[in-house]
């Protein structure tokens, strides 16, 4: 059975203590394509081995790193916002999966990637919520008939909706299966 570079590094970190320059081609690639260089990054300073990477390697993970954090930052303002407008609609939603993980500052939130920002409210306050957003520039991703209804019916969810000036992706869930 293969095992990655990447999950070796994870299980073993001391490994890259002999790293040549074809692994740590190959160990970028697969944390690239998993979108885990800021998290290897974190790692690898967690572990104390940030000694034992290449200056190119780590300008090159540290720089993913950057921009992770900067990412976070604008999940946390996203975060203000969306607060703002749900305490006018006197709502009280949940925040799911990567966005609980940094508002909780968990350490799996530590270089994590993100593509949207989960919440759950109840059924009930989709629609007043979803009014709401495109009051204040929100769009759903998905406009086609049968679409909206797969998602709301057999997703749990609203179809994806995106801000239109921050390009920001929300997806809003009404049950958890």
């Amino acid at each position: 059975m293969y095992t990655s570079l990447l999950i070796k590094v994870i299980q073993t970190p001391k490994i890259i203590e002999s790293f040549s320059s074809t692994n740590w081609n190959l160990l970028l690639r697969q944390a690239d394509s998993a979108k885990m260089l800021a998290r290897l990054a974190y790692y690898i300073d967690a572990q104390g081995l940030t000694n034992a990477v290449p200056e190119k390697t780590l300008n090159h993970i540290n720089s993913e790193h950057v921009k992770v954090a900067h990412l976070h930052t604008q999940v946390k303002q996203e975060v203000i916002e969306l607060e703002q407008l749900f305490a006018k609609l006197d709502i009280n939603a949940v925040y799911l999966k990567g966005t609980a993980y940094l508002l909780a500052n968990l350490p799996l939130a530590q270089g994590r990637y993100f593509s949207d920002i989960d919440i759950l409210l109840t059924q009930d306050e989709i629609a007043k919520v979803e009014i709401a957003l495109k009051c204040q520039g929100w769009k759903s991703q998905k406009t086609d008939g049968h679409d909206q209804a797969y998602y709301r019916n057999y997703m749990h969810e609203i179809p994806p909706m995106q801000h239109i000036l921050r390009g920001t992706v929300l997806d809003i869930h009404h049950n958890i299966l």
